[in-house]
């Protein structure tokens, strides 16, 4: 069906993407429209998607609709964690210069007795009840990030409490510390094998997670074609990436672990060079995620969502057609416009064929991990709950049990 020697514009054809303009048509054509629950239903069912079949995962990953798209949303707690620490345990909170020593120390009874004990809004759990009460039914996929990273344990507590209620976990692994960023994981020293005992330990947890639940999302050294994180533009990071994934094929969690490679889109960032000279290659990757945002507080991400990822999308699709897409992190700003937004972008979704899982940040970006953009508010608000609640009645939209 693709053969190398058709035009773009064939491929983009057999796609199912060509002449598709991202466009939102009347439904946001002011800027200062309210949103119609009632226009956003219409729009929806205008709109024919195309069923797109890709090669079949190997094992027990997970696998893409042939319709439609997974709705998901990401959740953290890694700021409550390091309150807790620092305020409630400050004899817990690791004080050393090496990985292995925090590993140590985040392994320890104590460390473990204390954080199984503290409870907050941020859990997993109690994010299952929140999305839930918003949306009206439960999402298809759920992510979280903190405070997991490859030298603490894969997050098999969460992961179950998400499985057992029929949602697919979306595993986020860190690799520095988010108390002290500088004690870190440096590309050189995983490429060497100095972490692939701590690699190795999450592996084996992941492996038996999966015997019992099956497949997950698993993604880490995320938006690495930016300049922001420590891994990020490095000449390193494929070999990294390819160690990783490598110590996991060795404990047989690859079986399980669906690996997610996912870029920051360049049309909304300008310190990003193109994805794919950190593409680790076919057998490395399962799925292609994308990460855009429209923020108040930088002016250049100031567009609808087509606008963000429309053309990382169509050049996606055409150099790597055999893999399944997902929009890994996107979200806006609280205000008045953020229902505006949040309703453009699952029209456009339902203009992509080939995006099959769509993760909704609903959180507040602060500390270490978001400098610059400390208080970042992508809460979402309630009229952004009452558009995407219209959303998920349209069948191409997936939640849970269906």
């Amino acid at each position: 069906m693709y053969d190398r020697g058709w035009s773009r514009r064939d491929v983009l054809k057999a796609l199912g993407i060509a002449g598709t303009s991202f466009e939102l048509g009347n439904l946001l054509g002011c800027a200062t429209a309210q949103v119609s629950t009632t226009d956003i239903a219409a729009s929806l069912a205008a709109i024919k998607a195309e069923p797109v079949v890709f090669p079949k995962l190997r094992e027990n990953k997970v696998q893409p609709p042939e319709r439609g798209c997974l709705v998901g949303f990401y959740t953290t707690y890694w700021r409550e964690q390091d309150m807790g620490l620092m305020r409630l345990r400050p004899d817990l909170a690791y004080r050393g210069n090496s990985i292995e020593g925090l590993a140590a120390t985040v392994k320890s009874q104590a460390f473990q007795d204390f954080w199984n004990s503290f409870d907050f809004p941020g859990r997993v759990g109690n994010n299952i009840e929140d999305r839930k009460a918003h949306l009206g039914r439960k999402p298809a996929v759920m992510a979280f990030m903190g405070p997991h990273a490859w030298y603490t344990n894969f997050p098999t507590g969460e992961a179950t409490r998400l499985a057992q209620q029929g949602i697919i976990p979306y595993v986020y692994m860190g690799s520095f510390s988010q108390p002290k960023p500088s004690l870190r994981m440096e590309l050189a020293d995983i490429i060497k094998g100095r972490y692939d005992n701590l690699i190795g330990d999450v592996a084996r947890q992941a492996k038996e997670f999966g015997d019992t639940f099956g497949g997950f999302f698993v993604t880490t050294l995320h938006e690495m074609n930016g300049s922001w994180f420590y891994w990020g533009q490095s000449s390193r990071y494929v070999d990294t990436w390819r160690r990783m994934v490598d110590v996991f094929e060795k404990s047989g969690a690859n079986q399980y672990a669906t690996w997610v490679w996912y870029f920051a889109c360049p049309e909304a960032n300008q310190q990003t060079d193109h994805p794919d000279r950190y593409y680790p290659g076919d057998d490395y990757v399962d799925w292609i995620g994308f990460s855009a945002y429209n923020r108040d507080m930088l002016p250049n991400t100031h567009k609808p969502f087509e606008a963000l990822i429309g053309q990382s999308y169509t050049d996606m699709s055409e150099r790597h057609f055999t893999k399944p897409m997902m929009m890994s992190e996107s979200g806006k700003t609280t205000g008045s416009d953020q229902a505006k937004f949040i309703a453009g972008a699952y029209l456009s979704l339902k203009r992509m064929p080939r995006m099959k899982a769509a993760i909704l940040w609903d959180h507040v970006s602060f500390g270490p991990l978001s400098p610059g953009i400390e208080g970042d508010d992508k809460t979402l608000t309630e009229q952004s709950w009452a558009v995407l609640r219209e959303i998920v009645k349209d069948p191409h939209f997936i939640t849970a049990g269906q």
